[in-house]
């Protein structure tokens, strides 16, 4: 299995951190965004139309996925959000919760 693979089985929370091209010199100026959650794995056969939908559409992306996709311990995992947080420069941050 992946590192990423063992970390999330240890630990199913993770945060996923996304910026835009940093335009401003100092760094607090520029739009990021993180999105924290729970990460659960989708028992999907590698027969199920799921499974292969996703992995075609994942191909468009990654070439080698088609092979990948065909390893017994590969998966595919959905983020159930609990937070995001929008920074749009300095001073300027927007939080959503999504728990319940």
């Amino acid at each position: 299995l992946s590192e990423h693979t063992k970390n999330i089985k240890l630990n199913h929370n993770v945060s996923i951190y996304f910026s835009l091209k940093e335009l401003n010199k100092t760094k607090s100026n520029n739009p990021r965004l993180t999105i924290n959650g729970i990460v659960k794995k989708n028992f999907l056969k590698k027969d199920d139309k799921e499974f292969i939908d996703l992995l075609s559409a994942y191909a468009k992306i990654e070439s080698g996925s088609k092979m990948w996709g065909m390893f017994t311990d590969f998966n595919f995992y959905s983020l159930i959000p609990q937070r995001a947080l929008y920074i749009e420069g300095f001073g300027k941050a927007y939080q959503k919760d999504y728990k319940k």
